[in-house]
């Protein structure tokens, strides 16, 4: 008589012959077109987009995010435009931030649009959630001169 090596049916491997799919609309949040959510724009305080003048939304802001638009995180993301921690921003934006009950939240997005000008918001997902209107960078103040 000849055994058979017997196999329990927990190792047994069940091919079905099906894969699975991937959904193309799930992409990554790097590679997404950036869209912007001005529900929590600071209007109070000292990055208040009050303060800014009526040219500089035209001339600046508004120019910058459109090419902003036209390229994905991948393309923006990188040496002008940055993820900051929240550790290395200012006291009194901690502060501000725990005043619009923003604390809780692990960084920031620096956009640098022109010498010292940074907008800043949160990003969740492709969605960057303005905040702060920056002109003097100070915020997250840098080393480096002209910056």
């Amino acid at each position: 008589m000849v055994k058979t090596k017997k196999i329990p049916k927990y190792l047994r491997v069940a091919d079905s012959g099906k894969n699975p799919s991937i959904d193309k609309k799930i992409i990554s949040e790097l590679e997404g077109k950036p869209a912007w959510q001005v529900q929590f724009i600071d209007l109070d305080g000292r990055w208040s987009w009050l303060n800014l003048e009526s040219d500089q939304l035209i001339d600046d802001i508004l120019p910058s995010l459109k090419n902003f638009e036209s390229m994905d995180w991948n393309e923006i993301l990188g040496r002008n435009n940055h993820a900051i921690t929240i550790d290395r921003i200012i006291s009194d934006a901690k502060r501000r931030l725990r005043d619009l009950k923003h604390d809780d939240t692990d960084s920031l997005i620096s956009l640098r649009l022109t010498g010292k000008k940074r907008i800043w918001g949160i990003k969740v997902g492709h969605v960057l959630k303005l905040l702060w209107w920056d002109p003097q960078h100070e915020i997250c103040p840098s080393l480096l001169r002209y910056t």
